[in-house]
């Protein structure tokens, strides 16, 4: 299997390099004129080599040689995209063009070479060119996985222990009396034991049903063989109803499954699902975890796919959400938390320890990254101690975790964490500190691609250093004392990053003019700031921006074009200011899935108008937002209407702050009902919004209401209203005082948050009948309020029978 991987590795790093140099040859055109020849031909022969390298599929398992081999390919195929960089970043700053020219010639002859005794090699060991086309007809290893994994109901594990408390749960589900259809999943890591189950559950349930079907996917996944077995099983396996069901198209036997089906009791096993993309065909699922898969594009992971603008990035998004579904369905990574957008939606995500060992170790092996984690070692300065501690220069990936400790002994500085400086001020070695910061540097790759640091300090100035000018990713923290304002420079160097994530803990940093030449930045991420100041406007030149997140407070606006970033998708925390009056910005960034705008009220004095024009632009009535954020609170600005609202059929998040100046009931009516999250605050209603949510909405599954965003004094929950509402929280309403929750209502409702409601007597009688309840959360309620809900030297509160249901009640 690990050979297997790494022959796939080697394909799909060679996939992208070819597909990098496509885009060189178009978007850097210019630069590469000189030498376009060069490197077509150096294209055209990576692209044969993949074909070899498909073939190595079907023949390293029987040659060791061959793995040396196969890494070889995959680092010829980055120096490639190595020299090809290295010149375009050098000849677009030169005058002395023809030297550059003559000396990446002789690079790309080297590596020409490099691939040419690769092709040598591969001929002697037997390897032969494969077509993309072929690759799934000679790929024996993958075959001989297939036909080891096979399984069959019918088989007898004799060496089974331990499955009996399952075997009994699983039947439970099986063998429940509803009439509906009902999924029950079998999960686990390879080896747990999940097929072996699934038999023993299968043959103690089959009776129970009319028709009762084992079918066998694995990964190579076709759907039309999937419904014709499925089919078989039930009309039998004679030569003519094979040979009708195979004359009939996908379409065809999906209506005469449907009819088979219809009006019985069945009962189908699926075996060995190994992506989310095969039960896609039988229900859609959705699973995204959105900076993962914007660090997989910014690595150039993710193949670009085909397409205009805006399309072929919504392609490429799609296409890294269905790898992120495949880990999910395959249990190499595992949902931590869901979000509000769907049942399958996914929040965060984690592995499990022996996975990510395992994957550590396996990116180690492979040089394809190296990971520090805590440790803690004496460095003296020496190239062999720096070389050993990094892992040598082989890795292009470097990522840096909290609590690794790299102490000086010499020089009398310490490292707390990675790369961080504490000078002792009774013996301060400047000079030392410097010659040990700068032999770290020396022992990493001379190209590192990328370079993620989730904890310490990294010296801005080490970005100087030419072994970053390859970096894609940078992700660092910036950390200086309190009353500093940080200077954020030495980025001016990094034009190949893709994406970049200042970690400034709250403190205020200034960006230095040179930020501006990042024109390749996609992502760029400094909201977690308190501020910036300084060259702002030179965010305005990075035009390849699709995903801008700002801090709260941005200084020097003025000279800050939002309006020339047409490609954004994503802009969190804008001023409004900047939007307004930014050369008609509001209906030229028709990009934008995603925005969350600020009045603040500090700079300039808003007023109605201003969001009106807002609500009003073709950033919203496109119908593109997916999630809106808009903060008016602290301004004499309001919102006169939502009506704009109405065409936003694809938004799934709206969270509005500050007065809504007009009737609540014929103002709330244009939310879309596309709206799974909706969160209000300050919004000053005067009547009851619940009756017009809970109809309106029948999709929302989460809903906040905070911070006098009801100045009533009842509110009703209806019976049948709010069918899909999964939490609800209520804070800060201080005129509210009854609460009526009618039997029926909010039948999905798993969690509750009660916030400092002061006025509010009594919990709801209606809750007793939510029975999807888990969680119950008090806070800052009055002492009466609460007793009434707790159990006390075992007597219960005269409310607690309204809870006595739920399993988790916290009082904070």
């Amino acid at each position: 299997m690990a050979e297997f991987v790494l022959t796939k590795l080697a394909e799909s790093v060679l996939s992208q390099t070819v597909e990098r140099i496509s885009e060189f040859l178009i978007q850097e055109a210019a630069s590469l004129r000189s030498v376009r020849n060069d490197v077509v031909l150096l294209q055209d022969e990576l692209r044969s080599l993949k074909g070899f390298v498909r073939d190595a599929d079907s023949k390293q398992e029987h040659d060791p040689r061959l793995r040396e081999l196969v890494l070889q390919v995959k680092d010829v195929a980055s120096e490639a995209e190595d020299v090809i960089e290295t010149y375009i970043h050098k000849v677009s700053s030169s005058y002395i063009k023809a030297f550059h020219n003559k000396r990446v010639r002789a690079q790309l002859s080297f590596v020409r070479e490099r691939i040419k005794v690769i092709f040598s090699s591969m001929q002697t060991y037997g390897i032969a060119s494969v077509a993309a086309g072929e690759a799934g007809t000679t790929s024996s290893m993958a075959e001989l996985q297939q036909s080891l994994r096979r399984s069959s109901p019918n088989e007898d594990d004799n060496d089974v222990i331990a499955l009996e408390q399952s075997t009994r749960v699983l039947t439970a589900e099986l063998t429940k009396k509803e009439d509906q259809l009902r999924i029950v999943s079998v999960l686990g890591m390879g080896g747990l034991g999940k097929t072996t189950l699934a038999k023993k559950a299968f043959k103690s349930v089959k009776q129970h049903f009319d028709s009762a079907t084992w079918v066998f996917l694995s990964q190579r996944f076709v759907p039309k063989d999937v419904f014709l077995e499925i089919l078989t099983q039930i009309l039998g396996k004679d030569k003519d109803t094979i040979e009708k069901l195979n004359a009939l198209k996908e379409h065809d036997l999906i209506e005469l499954l449907k009819e088979e089906l219809k009006e019985k009791r069945y009962l189908v096993v699926l075996d060995d699902i190994w992506t989310i993309a095969a039960w896609d065909s039988i229900k859609r699922a959705q699973n995204i975890k959105r900076k993962l898969i914007r660090l997989w594009i910014g690595e150039g992971f993710i193949p670009t796919l085909t397409g205009p603008g805006d399309t072929k990035q919504r392609l490429t998004e799609q296409a890294a959400e269905g790898y992120l579904e495949e880990l999910i369905g395959r249990c190499m990574v595992q949902v931590d938390k869901r979000d509000h957008t769907g049942i399958s939606g996914v929040k965060t995500c984690r592995m499990h320890d022996l996975m990510r060992d395992l994957c550590v170790s396996k990116a180690r092996e492979e040089n394809f990254a190296k990971v520090i984690q805590q440790s803690s070692m004496w460095i003296d300065g020496s190239a062999a101690s720096s070389s050993e501690y990094l892992g040598g220069s082989h890795s292009r990936r470097l990522v840096i975790h909290p609590g690794v400790h790299l102490q000086y002994h010499k020089a009398h500085w310490a490292c707390i964490t990675f790369f961080e400086k504490l000078v002792y001020k009774n013996n301060p070695q400047s000079s030392s500190s410097s010659s040990v910061e700068s032999n770290w540097v020396e022992h990493v790759h001379s190209n590192l691609r990328s370079l993620l640091c989730f904890g310490g300090i990294l010296p801005l100035s080490a970005l100087n250093s030419s072994n970053f000018r390859m970096l894609r990713m940078l992700e660092i923290p910036v950390v200086g004392a309190s009353d500093e304002i940080i200077v954020v420079g030495g980025l001016g160097n990094l034009i190949h990053l893709r994406y970049l994530r200042l970690d400034a803990q709250d403190s205020d940093i200034t960006l230095s003019s040179s930020i501006g030449n990042l024109r390749n930045l996609h992502i760029l991420d400094i909201k977690s700031c308190n501020s910036v100041r300084g060259s702002v406007g030179m965010i305005s030149r990075l035009i390849r921006l699709r995903h801008l997140l700002l801090p709260l407070e941005l200084s020097n606006q003025n000279s800050f074009r939002i309006d020339k970033l047409k490609n954004i998708e994503t802009l969190k925390n804008i001023p409004a200011y900047v939007l307004i009056r930014s050369y008609d910005a509001l209906h030229k960034l028709t990009n934008l899935r995603s925005i969350s705008i600020f009045f603040d009220g500090v700079y300039y004095n808003y007023n109605d108008d201003d969001v009106r024009k807002v609500l009003g632009s073709q950033i919203v009535r496109s119908g593109r937002l997916t999630s809106l954020q808009i903060f008016t609170h602290g301004t004499e600005a309001g919102f006169p209407s939502l009506e704009s609202l109405s065409s936003c059929h694809s938004l799934s998040k709206l969270f509005l702050v500050g007065k809504m100046k007009f009737q609540e009931q014929q103002g709330l009516i244009h939310l879309p009902q596309s709206l799974t999250k909706l969160t209000l605050h300050y919004t000053e209603m005067e009547q009851d919004p619940m009756p017009v949510l809970e109809n309106k909405l029948p999709n929302l599954r989460f809903l906040w209401l905070g911070m006098d965003a009801y100045f009533g004094s009842k509110m009703v929950c209806s019976a049948h209203g709010f069918p899909n509402l999964d939490t609800l929280q209520l804070s800060d309403l201080h005129y509210l005082r009854e609460w009526i929750v009618e039997k029926g209502a909010m039948p999905s409702l798993k969690k509750l948050i009660i916030y400092d409601l002061s006025e509010l007597e009594m919990i709801p009688e209606g809750l007793e009948f939510v029975t999807s309840l888990k969680e119950l959360e008090i806070w800052r309620m009055r002492n009466s309020f609460c007793e009434k809900l707790q159990v006390k030297n075992g007597i219960e509160g005269q409310d607690y029978y309204k809870v006595r249901h739920i399993p988790s009640i916290a009082f904070h």
